[in-house]
């Protein structure tokens, strides 16, 4: 995501009471998730590295 979409997301969800973990990119992100298990995934569809599709093909494939 942006930088100023992403102060905004985190922002609003905190503002809502949930837990938020930022990622500046698909592999960290991929990274988080193997290891947070959340249950909420916010994804910018125009990341720089790889489209949100392959991003979540990704995420379903990690074990549970």
């Amino acid at each position: 995501m942006r930088q100023d979409h992403r102060r905004r997301c985190d922002g609003e969800a905190r503002g809502g009471g949930a837990e938020v973990e930022c990622a500046s990119s698909a592999a960290e992100a991929l990274a988080r998730v193997s290891l947070l298990k959340p249950h909420v995934i916010v994804s910018d569809i125009g990341m720089p590295e790889q489209d949100d599709l392959t991003f979540m093909r990704k995420v379903r494939a990690l074990p549970p």
